[in-house]
């Protein structure tokens, strides 16, 4: 057996007393005499006690044992013994003093004899039920660890894969608003672009708004200017250098002519092509539809063409090649000379909302057939024109028109009316809009402006004329070898469609009337684009000028 752990303590002093005692003698006088500065066995254990556990409390039984006792004093104050008792305590305790105390073990004596057999079995059975049940319980706390480490590690697996989803959750996001703010901010570009844009169109617009002003004040002064001076002093000259041929005009005056536009000695025809075929194609885009924005004060606007222009010479050439004779009267078998003009001036005009119908009228057309439409013969003489490209032919030409002068400004003011055509004139296909390629026919229908009973009195020539010069899309064309005046509409063509217009074929190509004659239904078939201002010469002796002097 293990020798027992000694206690220590510190003490102040240490006396020893005699083991042996008389009652009454002199331990009991010594008992007495240091009463007050004794430290009792119990004291002493419990202080043993603090310092090994071991120590068992009794100590005090054990203690009594012995053949002799220690005490512990202490450092209180003892009341003041008897001066012969005192004298052995004359010596100063020692701090440094130990105080050795056998703690009571339960080690027996040698000549102990061993325990009983059943308490060793009893031992050895305690023993080896705290062996299993530490066994057990190791177990049972190793089973529950790793229960919990599972249950851990599924948790950190669970939370693994959470903050995967997080993290990857968070990727896309940032993405998204990475992409969201160079979307912004290329929105924001776009937005200060456009503005820019914005800003700059806005000056163009005020710039041209200012220029439109100017141009518009200087138009109007050269017409109160030519209003004032009169139409005679502003007549436009042919220009002396044009070459002299034997299709050009003379000094100004127009001579008549079989040849048409196509073999014009003009200067457009010198400049942009050198036969009658290129002449044709340029003719297609020398003559556009003019689109810009009038004032809200004016339905139409008219310009006149500089003696220069290509198109106003190519309009003379066209209506110098087309002065043919005509009868005296329908059914005479006389005829008169071709008229003798002398052109005035040349205007161009421009009315957006019938040009406009005129266009949307042209889409439809060419919608409907989708591919281009043959040309009667006829219309070699006239001038083609285009105005979609990107569409096919629709047979446009330019057409002349011959009117009185109060008929002249409605046309201007609304287009071409079909319901109001042959009221005055006779309608031999219908009441339609009359055109045709031939100017002295359509100079037949014009009048003198001394002729008008409604004319307003200004200073114009009293022999002037006006013959219009009109865009017309003919499309599909029927043929009408006999006359018919009940039609209202074109007839229904070979490849049973609704035919565009008519055409009445002159005697030549055995029809019924001495030169061609064109007719539409629509309104929006046709616009007018030209205004030609003219009169007879004096030696002229045409049919007009015959009736006039009859």
């Amino acid at each position: 057996m293990a020798e027992p752990q000694r206690a220590k303590i510190r003490v102040t002093g240490v006396v020893k007393r005699p083991a042996t005692s008389t009652p009454g003698g002199e331990s009991q006088a010594w008992a007495s005499a240091h009463r007050g500065s004794t430290a009792s066995v119990t004291a002493v254990a419990s202080a043993a006690r603090v310092v090994n556990p071991s120590v068992q409390a009794k100590v005090l039984t054990g203690s009594s044992n012995n053949s002799s006792s220690t005490s512990v004093a202490t450092r209180e104050p003892s009341p003041a013994p008897e001066r012969t008792s005192l004298e052995a305590r004359k010596r100063p305790i020692s701090a440094q003093s130990r105080v050795v105390i056998q703690s009571v073990s339960k080690e027996k004596p040698k000549d102990t004899k061993e325990p009983p057999r059943e308490l060793a079995e009893s031992h050895e059975e305690q023993n080896e039920w705290l062996r299993v049940e530490n066994e057990r319980l190791k177990a049972e706390l190793s089973k529950a660890s790793s229960e919990e480490k599972k249950m851990l590690m599924a948790e950190r697996l669970v939370l693994q894969t959470e903050k995967d989803a997080l993290e990857k959750r968070c990727g896309a996001l940032e993405k998204q608003l990475s992409a969201e703010v160079r979307k912004h901010e290329a929105a924001q570009e776009a937005l200060e672009k456009e503005q820019d844009e914005k800003k700059a169109l806005q000056s163009e617009k005020d710039a041209l708004s200012a220029r439109c002003q100017s141009l518009e004040k200087q138009l109007a002064r050269r017409d109160s200017e030519a209003r004032k001076v009169g139409w005679a002093e502003s007549t436009l000259a042919v220009p002396e250098h044009r070459p002299n041929t034997g299709n050009s005009m003379a000094s100004g005056t127009i001579v008549a002519s079989n040849l048409s536009f196509e073999s014009a000695a003009s200067h457009a025809s010198l400049i942009y092509c050198s036969s009658a075929n290129s002449l044709r194609s340029v003719a297609e885009w020398v003559f556009p539809l003019q689109n810009r924005i009038l004032p809200p004060e004016k339905t139409y606007d008219r310009q006149l063409l500089a003696p220069s222009d290509p198109r106003r010479q190519w309009l003379e050439e066209y209506i110098s090649g087309s002065l043919m004779a005509h009868r005296k009267t329908y059914d005479s078998d006389e005829w008169c000379s071709p008229p003798q003009i002398e052109i005035i001036r040349v205007s161009e005009v421009f009315n957006p909302i019938v040009n406009n119908a005129y266009y949307q009228q042209l889409s439809q057309m060419a919608e409907v057939w989708g591919a281009d439409r043959a040309n009667p013969p006829e219309l070699h003489r006239a001038i083609p024109i285009r105005t979609a490209w990107d569409q096919s032919r629709m047979n446009e030409v330019l057409l002349f028109h011959g009117c009185k002068w109060d008929s002249l400004f409605g046309i201007l003011r609304e287009g071409f009316d079909p319901r109001l055509g042959g009221i005055n004139t006779g309608a031999a296909f219908g009441i339609g809009c009359y055109f045709t390629t031939v100017a002295s026919k359509a100079d037949a229908y014009t009048e003198r402006w001394d002729e008008w009973e409604g004319r307003p009195n200004c200073e114009i020539p009293a022999d002037l004329r006006c013959l219009l010069v009109a865009r017309v899309a003919l499309g599909e064309v029927f043929e009408m070898f006999q006359a018919d005046s009940s039609l209202r509409r074109p007839p229904v063509g070979q490849a049973e469609m609704r035919c565009d217009s008519v055409l009445g074929v002159p005697r030549q190509r055995s029809g019924c009337v001495d030169y061609d004659e064109f007719v539409i239904y629509k309104q929006a078939q046709a616009t007018p684009q030209f205004i030609v201002d003219y009169k007879h010469t004096e030696c002229c002796t045409c049919r007009s000028c015959m009736i006039g002097i009859a």
